[in-house]
């Protein structure tokens, strides 16, 4: 994997569901792939840049809300008190902390979050790609950009100000599981906690918070298998992304620039369109062979090798 062993037993003590989701994406050498429209696939790949829009102008709104309130009514529960009260004896204050994390800026993980889509692909979807996502994100000319997974199984890419997680789709019931699960975790391991540094404990904690108010869903979208790429700019400053004012879908957003470039003065790895992008599939079309020329000679100017590799036409019937 791309954590380092102090990483790896930070996340096995505050997140373990996120990093047995990072361990099965590392081991079975999974790929992701956005679903999109091919302007959209031009303008990522000729600007070599993706676009991280806001959650409130997304269909993703709802989600983030569905975190809060479900994080709002753990946070009131007996074990989350107790465990909170065993880590304040080794680390006072740091219950306060996280609640300030949590109640003063509800309005910024609402408001002010950016967010981009990606979906788990799988190896038989390769010259096919996914019905449900072509109908969903394709339109009448969709393409898929897939991509390996690299970047994503890392926290070397941090400098970037954004961040990659799996999505957890649960009802109230699976996410207060989910929720107790790794409380319990914590407090059976709270001796080995009283030995970490104070802003080791605060961070991780404040990113199991955060992950589960931008990254939690309805069940009923399971079939997607959703990771996000986030960034919150209250916490997250970067040197990396740009803040810009472009029109979506007819009017003007905020939007957060994602340059695919990498840079050795940020240690930012392997978000290289050269590197990361494993495949371009053309979704269903009426007429897929001028829009595979197109994609062709974009690739080329990006000087890959072997774009004809590289593009593969779905035909799938899109009814």
């Amino acid at each position: 994997m791309f954590f380092s062993d102090e990483e790896i037993n930070l996340l096995r003590l505050f997140d373990p569901w996120y990093l047995s989701q990072v361990k099965r994406m590392y081991n079975e050498k999974k790929r992701l792939v956005h679903y999109t429209s091919s302007s959209v696939a031009f303008s990522i790949l000729k600007n070599s840049e993706i676009w991280m829009r806001n959650a409130a102008c997304m269909n993703d709104y709802m989600e983030i809300y569905h975190g809060i309130q479900f994080v709002d009514k753990f946070i009131t529960s007996e074990l989350y008190i107790s465990v909170m009260r065993l880590i304040d004896e080794s680390f006072p204050d740091t219950s306060k902390y996280i609640e300030a994390i949590f109640h003063n800026y509800k309005n910024q993980y609402l408001y002010d979050t950016y967010i981009t889509c990606l979906s788990e692909h799988e190896t038989s979807e390769d010259f096919l790609g996914r019905l449900s996502m072509w109908r969903a994100y394709g339109g009448k000319s969709g393409v898929a950009l897939v991509v390996r997974n690299t970047p994503f199984l890392t926290y070397k890419n941090q400098n970037i100000g954004a961040f990659s997680a799996p999505v957890l789709y649960a009802g109230e019931k699976n996410f207060k599981s989910h929720l107790e699960e790794t409380f319990e975790n914590l407090r059976n391991s709270i001796e080995e906690i009283s030995k970490l540094d104070k802003e080791d404990v605060k961070k991780m904690l404040a990113n199991l918070l955060i992950r589960l108010i931008l990254c939690s869903k309805h069940p009923g979208f399971s079939e997607e298998k959703e990771w996000r790429i986030y960034h919150l700019p209250i916490f997250f400053q970067s040197k990396h992304l740009s803040k810009s004012i472009e029109i979506c879908r007819g009017d003007p957003q905020i939007v957060y620039k994602m340059p695919l470039k990498n840079r050795s003065d940020l240690e930012i790895r392997n978000i290289d369109p050269k590197e990361i992008l494993d495949s371009l599939v053309i979704g269903p079309h009426e007429n897929p062979l001028p829009l595979s020329r197109a994609f062709k000679y974009i690739l080329e100017d990006l000087k890959f090798s072997n774009p004809d590799k590289i593009i593969k036409v779905s035909d799938i019937p899109l009814r």
